[in-house]
């Protein structure tokens, strides 16, 4: 199939089964401080990126709100003790300082790059954000006594002006990848590209833009249950994000050719594209895994004239071609 032809029908079939999924207000993103090293810790449930703050060194996210942030703690538990009781500081743009403390208790997860530290079971809090770009940092007060790790998450609230300022997506091709797979959702076809961690997905994207990525987790006969996975995203050798999901099997979608794989859910996360050309590599760095992905970029972007008569920046891929590794 020529780029133009399916250009075409992607336009044809731009967010009509997966709009509701695309726009939902419901689905939390996990967001990526601006500064900061991504720690790994496990659980029996789960394996999630952290990151570490301090007083001196706050963990910081920028957000547009109107929306909710979650804010997810682990404290380290000192010596032999089996709970504490920790706090930490939360400033919205500078000003609007919180001092919140959590109690926790020793938990089984692990921190992979240091075992034998202690860690507290996760708390969370939930903080209102208002309309327009905010930043939030999240440090330790003077006082502390305990070393935290945190992560983030985001969700849009619903409001009646979200109908209006709507945005419609359009499938986006990558540059290149290692697998076409094709599947079924409710009735309609779609293209997804297969990924692994030795075998990602390549894109090439002007911006600015928001870029959306819909990862599904295939399952094979050795999996029960929910499974964890992640998708990454690298630049220039640089993780730009890592996103944590919980897969589970998916009641609507199947491949449209037989297959000893099980579809999982789709899963949504973003790509804030800075301004130029970028080449993103998007995999999952968990071996043994593999996902299906698919991209979609706003139509406004693409170059598409809008109902407006305005054009965006971004451009479809001019060579598209399968690879086996890209390193």
């Amino acid at each position: 199939m020529t780029l133009k032809a399916y250009l075409a029908i992607s336009l044809a079939v731009m967010i009509t089964s997966g709009g509701a999924a695309l726009g939902s207000p419901k689905t939390w993103s996990s967001l990526t401080p601006s500064n900061g090293t991504p720690v790994t810790i496990e659980s029996k449930k789960s394996k999630q990126d952290y990151y570490a703050f301090s007083k001196s060194t706050p963990s910081t996210v920028k957000v547009t709100g109107p929306g909710r942030l979650r804010v997810v703690t682990r404290a380290v538990l000192p010596g032999k003790k089996k709970e504490g009781i920790y706090g930490f500081v939360v400033i919205r743009d500078g000003e609007d300082r919180q001092l919140l403390s959590k109690t926790t208790k020793k938990a089984g997860a692990k921190l992979l790059s240091a075992p034998s530290t202690r860690l507290g079971k996760p708390k969370s809090v939930t903080l209102k954000v208002p309309a327009g770009d905010h930043e939030y940092q999240v440090s330790l007060p003077n006082d502390a006594k305990h070393d935290c790790f945190v992560r983030f998450q985001f969700t849009e609230s619903k409001g009646k002006k979200k109908a209006k300022d709507k945005t419609e997506y359009v499938a986006y091709l990558p540059r290149k990848f290692a697998e076409e797979v094709k599947i079924q959702v409710k009735e309609q076809e779609f293209i997804c590209y297969r990924a692994s961690s030795d075998k990602p997905v390549e894109l090439e994207v002007n911006g600015p833009t928001n870029l959306k990525v819909v990862a599904r987790l295939e399952f094979d006969h050795t999996m029960r249950g929910d499974k964890p996975f992640r998708v990454q995203v690298m630049e220039d050798n640089n993780i730009v994000q890592t996103n944590p999901f919980n897969g589970k099997i998916s009641a609507t979608a199947a491949y449209s050719k037989p297959s000893d794989k099980v579809i999982g859910r789709g899963n949504s996360f973003f790509v804030a594209v800075p301004e130029g050309k970028h080449r993103y590599l998007v995999t999952t760095p968990d071996k043994g895994n593999t996902v299906l992905l698919r991209f979609y970029m706003p139509q406004k972007d693409l170059g598409i004239e809008s109902k407006s008569g305005k054009t965006g920046s971004a451009v479809m891929p001019t060579k598209r071609t399968k690879h086996v590794n890209n390193g």
